[in-house]
């Protein structure tokens, strides 16, 4: 997955410039049913995000002054300043961001804003990885870190022609310093599946089938 297959591009986005009045950021945001826009200055070049949350931020602050002053301000103070990415990032680069922000800025080598890569994108990319949705067997399987693991279990799974609907390994946090996340399609040659992958050394932690 690369950030230029999931990006939706500047046009088809609602944004703020770094000129504009809370007042009139507000007004932008309710009549486009927004809680978050990004922020370009007057070149395109982005400069943050704004969301409502940072709006009362402000106020929760110690404005000094009425909530109809706080309109007339610029938004500038309440401009979330967050690190964009290129459309050459790694696409795990998305979720240390999407954690905290509704969606991930992107930018070329100018900063100008090109577009965003909205959540929803980066879940339904997570929950395809994992196989979320495809009936099948999931084995979580436990292994030393070693070279050609993950090679040695997908060798294991051709072996019997089995059809794989994803395999990921992460790290462990117990004596196995790593993990595996094998999920295969039904089939009756679960049993010897098992008996393979125990016999080339690995652990099944657990089994699952939906």
């Amino acid at each position: 997955m690369f950030i230029r297959n999931c990006i939706s591009d500047i046009r088809d986005l609602v944004t703020l410039k770094n000129t504009d009045s809370i007042g009139n950021a507000l007004k932008i945001m309710e009549d486009n049913n927004l809680k978050s826009v990004p922020v370009i200055d007057e070149n395109g070049r982005f400069e943050g995000i704004l969301s409502k949350e940072g709006l009362f931020e402000l106020f929760e602050r110690g404005f000094n002054g009425t909530y109809e002053d706080l309109r007339k301000e610029v938004i500038t103070e309440a401009i979330s300043r967050i690190q964009p990415l290129s459309l050459d990032s790694k696409f795990e680069e998305t979720l240390p961001i999407i954690v905290r922000y509704p969606f991930v800025p992107i930018i070329d080598e100018k900063q100008i804003l090109l577009g965003i890569v909205k959540r929803k994108e980066i879940t339904g990319a997570l929950e395809s990885s994992f196989g979320v949705g495809v009936s099948g067997i999931r084995i979580l399987i436990g292994t030393a870190e070693m070279e050609g693991r993950l090679e040695k279990i997908l060798e294991i799974t051709h072996g019997l022609h089995l059809n794989v609907v994803t395999a990921i390994a992460f790290d462990a946090q117990d004596k196995f310093n790593r993990r595996v996340l094998l999920k295969i399609e039904h089939t009756e040659d679960k049993g010897e599946l098992v008996e393979r992958l125990v016999k080339n050394g690995f652990k099944i932690l657990t089994i699952h089938e939906d």
